[in-house]
């Protein structure tokens, strides 16, 4: 799903290029940071369809929600102060439970453990 997100983001930016008359990118592999951005991509659709519900005001003050660099919505907490963890761990990332993506992280994180 990454990388298909990824390839297809990569089709977009050289379509872009065309018209405003840069290079193309034209590797053919992928490297990580479209990966990356593919990934944000859809934690973002993620957490879309958490913004818009009634409750989100108490759920952003209840975790203390950051709107982070990558755009993504972050709890703060006190594994903040714990500068020797990885940033993922000290500021997690916000997941709709109702979301799709969700399920697949989860069953994903499930079958590796196994």
């Amino acid at each position: 799903m990454l990388r298909i997100t990824a390839w297809v983001l990569r089709f977009v930016e050289n379509i872009k290029a065309q018209f405003v008359g840069k290079d193309f990118i034209l590797t053919s592999y992928l490297n990580q940071q479209e990966i990356c951005n593919s990934k944000n991509v859809w934690l973002r659709a993620n957490q879309r369809g958490l913004i818009f519900k009634d409750n989100f005001k108490d759920l952003e003050n209840a975790l203390r929600l950051k709107l982070g660099e990558d755009g993504l919505y972050r709890a703060i907490g006190r594994l903040n102060k714990g500068q020797s963890l990885p940033y993922s761990l000290r500021e997690p990332i916000l997941l709709n439970r109702d979301h799709e993506l969700t399920r697949l992280i989860v069953r994903r994180s499930f079958q590796s453990e196994s």
